[in-house]
């Protein structure tokens, strides 16, 4: 199963392009339902997030997906040069403020994935996730 890698304008337009080459990649990698559904949702919150909050509607950024099977699952990265993800944001993935009208992308990212990790520097920020398959 070849990878899949793909870029798009950080616009919602752009997130759904992704979704659906996701959608596209997860129905030829021949995953289940449940895990393309839960790839999608994490995939689109993640993407929202960014172009919501890091580039905040500022014209010119790009998202980056990078996707692969790999034993007992599927990695997902989605790369980015806004502004990064506050520190106590990611400290609190778990437990969001259910009371916010907003907040709670990162919990249901959790909630999809298996694992996560954000990486932020000179390069760019990178949220890596990491879905177990059966």
């Amino acid at each position: 199963m070849a990878d899949l890698s793909s870029s798009c304008d950080a616009t919602f337009e752009g997130v759904r392009l992704l979704a659906e080459r996701l959608r596209v990649w997860c129905e030829d990698a021949g995953l289940r339902e449940a895990a393309r559904m839960d790839l999608e949702l994490a995939l689109v919150e993640a993407a929202n997030n960014v172009v919501r909050h890091g580039y905040a509607g500022s014209p010119g950024g790009r998202l980056d997906l990078e996707v692969r099977k790999v034993p007992g699952g599927v990695e997902m990265a989605l790369s980015d040069h806004g502004t990064p993800i506050p520190a106590a944001r990611l400290h609190s993935v778990h437990s969001p403020a259910f009371d916010s009208e907003s907040g709670r992308g990162l919990a249901l990212i959790a909630a999809c994935t298996d694992r996560i990790g954000y990486v932020e520097g000179r390069e760019g920020n990178r949220l890596e996730l990491f879905k177990a398959l059966p």
